[in-house]
């Protein structure tokens, strides 16, 4: 049998191979296989897609949807068309195929590489929150994706979108193996958590994970939800005590006890003390730390706020706490500040406390919030007698921040102008200046301290001698020599205006003396001063004020160029007659100290209109040999009234060919407050685009941005700047800005802003989004661009400008309807990465604790700023109501007024 079947396929074989050689009409014909015209239509639509009119493509995109699964790979492609309606169109063809377009989509996600390829990630939005049976592929892709690693977080934003439904998606991907994938879950998580309790129990779960960064994530995620997780106090407070648990977790513990509110702040204030006290028992870690660096540094991580006071009293009261403990609870209250104000009387106790160092920190902390009520306050004249000089000195201190004075204590801070401690003198003498004229008793002792050894003591005693006022006329000529002496050094007007120096307090006691010590002054005066003692009288004369007016005339009369203009600026500083500053300028401008004559075209500048009979002079200093004469005339006219335009040519000349590059920016800030007038100087400013100072290059590019309407030579110099690589920030931030000026009329420069949006940094991004939305609709090829940054950027601001674009756009963005709605309610991301990148990357121990990035960068404020940019945007781009609805009903009972409202807005609008 085996043999036959052997035969059989020979003879076979050798039938074909006859026939196939056999010549002529005796060959076998082969058929051609049948037509497929399902394959062929898809052909002719995905032509038509690619090269046809828009109402051609979008018809031919409308058809696709016909064809079911086989044409998903054709509609994904659709979606990068640069035509935003076409995009639009597939969107919702997919959509309509719902779970049969998932794994496409999903595919087209994971290829994603050009900016515009975010378009996918929206069609994919919108499908899987109408068909939720595409929810678990979808969180199957991210616990199975190994690359690109920025798969999973998109991901994982599509099912965030999708609310309480994507839940047990997210939930599932809590149990994967790799730690980074779930924390990508417990973004999502955070976000649903927004607005439905159903994901706060895995979220809370996840407090007890393996990994550090997932235990920290899941802390922010909480935080964020304020008083909806007060059931988990305990947990987060068990991380916060932790004493092996990572920095930047428990520091988060920390943030999110206090977004918890009232409730929690017991459990806050004593997890503080407990870190406080650890810390500072411990001993330094490194080389040159300290414990009161590191206490000071947990100190303020606290930000424990009024609502905290009872619990932190009470601690501090609490006997059979341990003294640190109770000391550090003072701090606590310290760290209030003035609205502690309420827990004073609960602090006098601690004034005659048997314990020296609980005295100490009483005194400390009334300083630091104020005690006003007369019975703290007589309780502190008490103090001044303590045993300790450090409870003495404190006291003295808070004495001086009361606003009720009780002159009865001034006996008492006069005796201690005499202690032992110099550092006692110096607080009772401060303390006594601030009791103004009823201070006046310890005005021997302080002339006295003016003379003593301590050389520190001098300028405090001045101090004090100033509080005292005009009642202090006695120590005048005491106040003179110290400033005027041989031994006084020398102050210039930089340092005159610095707090903190020695030798200012002198020049400010006599200036709070006032109007007394002018007559002793004018006999000073009266002498050949050196030029180093004029400047003295004239700093001397600008403390006093308007009474020292006529005094500072005679000085602007006399004496070398340097003195009089600077008395002349001081006169016009303290507000006196041009008639009185502007003679003098003008004469000055005649002398050869380019330095005078620089300053006194100053003063022609802050003149302004008021000057505007000096242009003559002026016009004639822009040819001065000097350069900085130059710089400062052209200054000047920039700010004086009258016809300008004879000076642009000279601008534009000095802009390419002066060597200074001071006057090149000077020139081209000129032209830049000129403006329109300034048109014939484009030339010269396009060229100076190119220009080796990065300076002058901002300032080139800032001018072109005024000189409006904008010509091509100027738009197209603009877009070479953005587009160069090697560019600093600085400038392209400049010419971006100046291309949003220009508004549809740079619409050439939509590529380039679009390519800037992925070169630059943070500030060049932000900048680039609103120039583009100030272009409006001819800049829809960017919409893609911009919603990667409203979904993706770190930074709020970058979210909010990307917001504020596409609302700018308008009809033409409305493939960003997914994301815009998205963003409405999303207000946590940002902030959970930003403390992720701070604790991870460079670690607090090298930054240290900023509280500005929960305070005051990063308020709520900001993250209601950006929603309020999305929803306005969903108004102006006007989506499909069924896909935004709901999102708008959710927003209507929004804590925040201004998302209430914008909201409502935006309902009505779209309803219409």
């Amino acid at each position: 049998m085996q043999l036959l079947g052997e035969w059989e396929s020979l003879a076979a074989s050798a039938i074909v191979l006859v026939a196939c050689c056999a010549p002529g009409p005796r060959a076998i014909a082969q058929k051609p296989p049948a037509p497929n015209p399902q394959a062929a239509k898809l052909a002719e639509l995905s032509r038509t897609i690619e090269s046809a009119k828009l109402p051609d493509r979008l018809k031919a995109v409308r058809d696709l949807a016909g064809f079911g699964k086989d044409a998903v790979p054709l509609l994904i492609k659709a979606l990068s068309n640069r035509e935003g309606a076409v995009a639009e169109a597939a969107t919702s063809a997919l959509a309509n195929l719902g779970a049969a377009a998932v794994e496409g989509l999903i595919e087209a996600c994971r290829k994603s590489e050009a900016p515009h390829d975010v378009v996918p990630l929206l069609a994919l939005s919108v499908v899987a929150r109408q068909f939720t049976e595409a929810l678990p592929t979808i969180a199957a892709t991210i616990a199975n994706q190994q690359q690109p690693d920025d798969i999973p977080p998109q991901l994982a934003w599509v099912l965030s979108i999708c609310g309480p439904e994507g839940i047990p998606a997210l939930v599932s991907l809590l149990g994967h193996p790799k730690w980074g994938r779930r924390q990508v879950a417990l973004d999502a998580l955070g976000h649903i958590a927004l607005t439905t309790d159903e994901a706060i129990p895995p979220l809370a779960r996840a407090l007890d994970d393996e990994h550090e960064w997932v235990r920290w994530r899941a802390l922010a995620a909480l935080g964020m939800l304020g008083p909806r997780v007060r059931d988990h106090i305990v947990p987060i407070a068990k991380r916060l005590l932790d004493k092996k648990e990572n920095v930047a977790v428990r520091r988060t513990a920390i943030w999110a006890l206090q977004r918890i509110g009232p409730e929690a702040i017991a459990a806050l204030v004593e997890a503080d003390v407990a870190v406080v006290t650890e810390t500072a028992a411990s001993p330094p870690s490194k080389k040159g730390e300290n414990k009161e660096d590191r206490l000071q540094s947990y100190e303020v991580f606290g930000g424990v706020d009024v609502r905290a006071l009872p619990a932190a009293v009470a601690l501090a009261k609490d006997d059979q706490r341990p003294v640190e403990w109770r000391v550090a609870a003072l701090g606590l209250i310290e760290t209030v500040g003035a609205p502690a104000k309420s827990a004073t009387m609960d602090l006098v106790p601690f004034l005659v406390h048997s314990d020296v160092r609980l005295r100490i920190a009483a005194v400390r902390t009334l300083n630091m919030i104020g005690a006003d009520d007369p019975a703290i306050v007589e309780q502190l004249g008490r103090s001044l007698s303590d045993n300790d000089p450090e409870v003495r000195r404190g006291a003295a201190m808070a004495l001086e921040q009361t606003t009720t004075k009780d002159v009865g204590l001034v006996p008492t801070l006069v005796k201690l102008l005499a202690d032992g401690d110099a550092r006692v003198r110096g607080a009772s003498a401060i303390a006594l200046g601030s009791f103004g004229d009823a201070g006046s008793p310890g005005i021997p002792a302080l002339l006295a301290m003016l003379e003593d050894p301590d050389q520190r003591l001098h300028s405090v005693a001045a101090r004090a001698l100033g509080g005292i006022g005009a009642r202090a006329s006695e120590a005048v000529p005491q106040l003179i020599q110290a400033i005027f002496g041989s031994k006084s050094k020398m102050l210039d007007l930089g340092q005159a205006m610095m707090p903190g120096l020695q030798d200012i307090d002198f020049y400010v006691a006599l200036g709070h003396i006032g109007k007394a010590a002018v007559p002793e002054l004018e006999t000073v005066l009266a002498k050949n001063l050196s030029d180093e003692d004029a400047k003295k009288m004239v700093l001397v004369l600008r403390r006093i004020g308007t009474d020292a007016i006529p005094t500072l005339r005679t000085v602007a009369k006399a004496g070398s160029p340097d003195i009089r203009i600077w008395a002349a600026q001081t006169l016009l500083d303290l507000g006196a007659e041009p008639g009185d500053v502007l003679p003098v300028a003008l004469d000055v401008l005649k002398s050869s100290s380019f330095r005078a004559r620089e300053k006194a075209l100053w003063i022609v500048d802050a003149l302004g209109p008021k000057a505007k009979d000096a242009l003559p002079a002026v016009a004639r200093a822009t040819q001065d040999t000097e350069a900085h004469v130059r710089l400062a005339a052209f200054r000047a006219i920039g700010s004086m009234k009258g016809d300008r335009a004879e000076f642009v040519k000279s601008a534009g000349d000095l802009l390419k060919k002066d060597p200074d590059p001071e006057i090149r920016e000077r020139a081209a800030f000129f032209l830049k407050r000129t403006g329109p007038e300034a048109k014939a100087a484009i030339p010269a400013l396009v060229s100076a685009l190119r220009d080796k100072v990065p300076s002058v290059r901002s300032r080139a590019c800032e001018a072109l941005g005024e000189i409006l309407p904008p010509t091509a030579e100027s738009v197209d110099g603009l877009i070479q700047v953005i587009e160069k690589k090697e560019e600093r920030d600085e400038v392209r931030i400049a010419a971006i800005e100046a291309t949003g000026k220009m508004g549809p009329k740079a619409k050439k420069a939509v590529a380039a802003l679009v390519s800037a949006e992925w070169l630059g940094s943070y500030d060049v991004r932000v900048v680039a989004a609103e120039a583009l939305g100030k272009i409006g609709k001819d800049a829809a090829s960017a919409v893609p661009v911009l919603v990667h940054r409203l979904l993706w950027a770190k930074p709020i601001a970058i979210r909010r400008a990307a917001a504020q674009a596409l609302g700018q756009i308008g009809a033409d963005a409305k493939i960003a309807a997914p994301a815009l709605a998205w963003a409405c309610e999303h207000s946590d991301v940002e902030q959970r990465r930003r403390l992720g990148f701070m604790s991870s990357k460079y670690s607090w121990v090298h930054i240290g604790y900023r509280p500005d990035v929960l305070t005051t960068n990063w308020t709520d404020d900001s993250w209601s700023a950006a929603r309020v940019a999305a929803i306005v945007a969903l108004g102006e781009i006007g989506p499909d109501p069924k896909l935004v609805a709901p999102v708008l009903a959710r927003l209507s009972t929004d804590p925040d007024q201004a998302i209430q409202k914008a909201a409502a807005d935006v309902a009505v609008r779209i309803r219409k």
